[in-house]
């Protein structure tokens, strides 16, 4: 998606929540046994190089597994909630995580 030649409307249908590769990811990314977490950062753009847009993920680094992703205006507000949604997959008392 990002800084491809794919369309406006066909990026945007991908990140759709309504989208049922989300949902799937949603019901089965749950309760993970993840040692570590790792989180990172890009940018990219839909339509125009003037409107960037940036994607959060986390992701297991022993499976490569995205655990977690949002998109958006790059701010602090955006790297909170993916790191959240991450926590969120975790077991309940599962260990320390270490806060950003």
């Amino acid at each position: 998606m990002w800084n491809s030649k794919i369309g406006e409307s066909k990026a945007c249908a991908i990140a759709d929540p309504a989208n049922p590769s989300l949902r799937f990811h949603d019901q089965r990314v749950q309760q993970l046994a993840s040692t570590s977490l790792q989180a990172d950062e890009r940018w990219g753009f839909a339509g125009s190089k003037r409107e960037q847009l940036w994607q959060a993920e986390v992701i297991d680094p022993a499976t490569r597994l995205v655990v977690a992703f949002a998109t958006g205006v790059r701010n602090e507000r955006l790297m909170e909630q993916v790191l959240q949604d991450a926590v969120s997959r975790l077991p309940p008392g599962s260990g320390p995580v270490q806060r950003w």
